[in-house]
């Protein structure tokens, strides 16, 4: 506890194959936090990098003390790494952010500003513009609007990983050991007092995204799986349209046959098959997709797994310390006779 107390606030940076803004994105760093006047660590969380990003990082570690750095054994995926981040993280404060400078150092000063402001658990970025393509901003809003709509708690539209968490958020983030994570949701979910900071999204370094098409639609699956109630409702409203067609098909049959009027046989049969078909697939799609879901939550394996960590100087400093404190208080303690120590 010593050695957490120790930092007021961490900045947690997941990162996988950003080698060429390591130095950068550390400069902005340092210098939007020394302008804070409060104790900080840098931890970024190395989510199996294979382009020299794990040597650039030891190199900056071993030039600043307030570096620190934790490798994961594979490549776990971005929330995996978020999760190893605020874990282990040390401040009694924590601001998550992206690597690629979408998300921008310069913030965080505003950030805590307004969290003393407003004495908030938690400040959230809210993006007010994109650097993408147009066709890209708009699968983006449609996205954070039909998960915000059949969320379960609410959830604020258009809100990343990127902003500060307090003491007591912090806590309770902590204690969500979910297997399957969307970041954003979870922070919500835990409520307390949450503002929002509106800020727009800058683009990236290097204008290549690491995460591509297919990841984004993973990461927006995992979304609707774990925060709404989306696939369970459209699946609803398709049954309730498939009764409206197949109630509509009887009366017509009933109608045709009291008039002695001929139903067409073949074109008609194949298209409420067709159609009926498609339903039923999507709806046993839907059931095993939270079949698979629930069956890697019981499953109960580990989020991420550790390959090495490389604290901060101060922070081994500070732990040595609290260590030496706590040997010698325990050898001042005086021993009772009469009680057992067994």
């Amino acid at each position: 506890m010593t050695s957490r107390a120790s930092v007021v606030l961490s900045v947690v940076l997941p990162v996988y194959n950003e080698l060429k803004v390591l130095e950068e994105l550390h400069t902005r760093l340092v210098c939007a936090l020394e302008g804070c006047g409060l104790s900080f660590e840098i931890m970024f969380v190395d989510d199996g990098s294979t382009d020299g990003t794990t040597g650039e990082l030891h190199r900056l570690a071993e030039l600043h003390d307030h570096i620190s750095v934790v490798r994961l054994s594979r490549n776990w995926g971005h929330a995996a790494a978020l999760k190893a981040g605020i874990d282990l993280a040390a401040g009694e404060s924590v601001v998550v952010m992206d690597a690629d400078l979408q998300d921008e150092p310069e913030l965080i000063p505003q950030l805590l500003e307004e969290s003393r402001r407003q004495k908030a658990d938690v400040v959230y970025v809210v993006r007010t513009g994109r650097a993408e393509p147009v066709w890209i901003r708009g699968l983006f809003r449609l996205f954070h609007w039909s998960v915000a709509r059949t969320s379960t708690f609410p959830l604020p539209r258009d809100s990343g990983t990127f902003g500060l968490i307090g003491a007591r958020a912090l806590a309770e983030i902590r204690r969500l050991d979910e297997r399957l994570r969307y970041f954003p949701g979870l922070r919500a979910y835990i409520g307390l007092r949450q503002v929002p900071f509106a800020a727009p999204r800058a683009p990236r370094y290097d204008g290549k995204s690491r995460v591509g098409t297919r990841g984004l639609i993973r990461l927006a699956t995992q979304a609707f799986f774990s925060q709404s109630r989306l696939p369970a409702i459209t699946f609803y409203w398709l049954s309730a349209m498939s009764f409206t067609v197949a109630t509509g098909l009887i009366i017509f049959a009933l109608v045709a046959r009291l008039l002695q009027q001929s139903v067409p046989s073949w074109s008609s049969l194949m298209i409420v098959v067709s159609a009926f078909s498609t339903i039923l697939i999507l709806g046993l799609a839907l059931a095993f997709e939270y079949l698979a879901r629930i069956y890697e939550e019981v499953r109960a394996r580990p989020v991420y797994l550790v390959d090495t960590i490389y604290r901060a100087s101060m922070m081994t400093t500070a732990i040595k310390q609290a260590k030496v404190t706590a040997d010698r208080e325990q050898s001042e303690t005086p021993i009772n006779p009469y009680v057992s120590t067994a």
